[in-house]
């Protein structure tokens, strides 16, 4: 069992709480694979793992059915191919649909956004394309209208469906605020993640 202050210790390294780390702790296959993806990480990158990398060993540990591709998806996590969580789900996705070897890298880097980057420009077209597909609605419904759905279709075509990051979906919020101009304190946008809202509601 992966139990004992050892391991408690090497989870909160990572960035855990000390109660999620305890409670992890309780289910023997998950900490044992935690605690298995953790040191093969510090092999990698040393004994400091940020908390973000972290966060991602942690998701793919819970997460992952396949227990012989933990080694090649702390690979990509480590050599920071995978950042995002939408880019560990397109992951774990591809491992669970291709369960034979060899992995196609050159596949497998694609349908996970390795690499993608989404400029201003591509953010700003994405954003006027998700608005003019809307517009009629947005004009009849006005804020009553599901800006979530608006900035869900701005984000995922910038984005190909992966591989935003923070900074990404907080300009696609801004762009859709050029847009769509809210007003003071929208109850929506008022109950977004404050690096989203602390800009717009005033």
């Amino acid at each position: 069992m992966a139990a004992g202050p050892d391991a408690l210790s090497l989870f909160t390294a990572i960035g855990l709480s000390e109660p999620k780390a305890r409670e992890t702790l309780k289910n023997e296959a998950l900490s044992a694979l935690l605690r298995e993806a953790v040191t093969q990480a510090q092999g990698i990158l040393g004994p400091n793992v940020d908390k973000a990398t972290g966060t991602l060993l942690y998701n793919v540990a819970s997460r992952l059915k396949d227990q012989k591709r933990l080694c090649f998806l702390v690979g990509c996590i480590t050599s920071k191919k995978i950042v995002t969580d939408l880019q560990l789900s397109a992951a774990l996705e591809y491992v669970r649909s291709h369960p034979l070897d060899p992995i196609d890298t050159a596949d497998f880097e694609q349908e996970c956004g390795v690499g993608v980057v989404v400029t201003p420009e591509q953010i700003e077209e994405a954003v006027e394309a998700a608005v003019n597909k809307h517009r009629a609605e947005l004009l009849s419904e006005r804020y009553h209208f599901n800006m979530g759905l608006l900035m869900g279709e701005s984000a995922a075509q910038a984005g190909q469906g992966v591989g935003l990051r923070g900074g990404d979906l907080c300009a696609v919020l801004h762009g859709v605020d050029q847009e769509v101009p809210p007003p003071q304190c929208v109850p929506w946008l008022c109950s977004l993640p404050p690096c989203w809202a602390h800009s717009l509601c005033f």
